[in-house]
């Protein structure tokens, strides 16, 4: 049972919800997150307010099945490569 607990870790995980499931305006918090802005300036570039910004990132977090901006720059970076 151990050594299948261990293939398990190895095994490679099934892909999720892809990227183009996002709206244009996800995709663009997306693409911001990218470069690296901070919610509070993709806030500012975006003309909305940081809870605007929250309430997509946790729209954009359901609909990768994700749990982190991490998770989601991956796939990201993994749909343009």
């Amino acid at each position: 049972s151990i050594a299948r607990k261990i293939a398990a870790l190895f095994k490679p995980k099934e892909q999720g919800p892809g990227i183009e499931l996002l709206t244009d305006r996800q995709m663009e918090i997306v693409i911001h997150l990218s470069e690296g802005l901070s919610y509070k300036m993709i806030a500012g570039q975006m003309n909305i307010s940081i809870d605007t910004v929250r309430s997509h990132i946790k729209k954009i977090y359901k609909t990768l099945q994700v749990n982190s901006k991490i998770e989601v720059l991956k796939i990201y970076n993994d749909k343009k490569s």
